[in-house]
Order: structure tokens, then sequence, then C-alpha cells
């Protein structure tokens, strides 16, 4: 079993936002806004297009609950540490 280092990051950035109430054009101009989010997870992709971040991992190296932001959303990109978690080949899909 070998170990691997997974970066664990936080990713903040926008996100689309709809809002559906019946109001005045006025009123949406003042009130419409992207949505300001934030993501902490393990590093599965990181590149031009895209920064994926994995919820989870077991002690297979099995992920789940990943989420992949578009890179141009991102409005910054933090390591906030590392996880050395085993790594077999037991279990793997």
């Amino acid at each position: 079993m070998s170990q691997k280092r997974i970066p664990i990051l936080r990713v903040k950035w926008e996100d689309s936002c709809s809002n559906a109430a019946w109001a005045s054009q006025e009123w949406h101009e003042k009130n419409a806004s992207p949505s300001a989010c934030e993501s902490i997870g393990y590093l599965v992709t990181r590149n031009k297009k895209q920064i994926s971040l994995a919820q989870s991992i077991s002690s297979t190296g099995n992920i789940t609950d990943v989420i992949s932001i578009p890179r141009q959303c991102a409005t910054s990109i933090e390591v906030i540490g590392f996880s050395t978690e085993p790594r077999s080949t037991k279990g793997k899909r």
C-alpha cells in the first residue's frame, strides 16, 4: 500500500443565481447578483478549465461527492492542508 499527499483546498467562487419572484425590472436590477460560494475538499482535478474537489475519501482511495467548479468562476484558491491517505488497489472501481 502506497501513500499519497492529497492537497485540501478552499475555493471561493461565484455561481449563477436566479429569482423567480414577480417584481418590477427595477427591483430585479437592484437585487440580482451572483451567489458567493465557498467549497472545501480534496483536490481531484486542477487545470485551466476546472477545479474539482471531493468531499470524502475512503481508506481504499475511492472518492465521492465531487464538485467541478469552472475555473473562470473561482475568485480565490487556497491550499489549506494535506491529507496522507492509504492508496490500495483493493476496492477500486
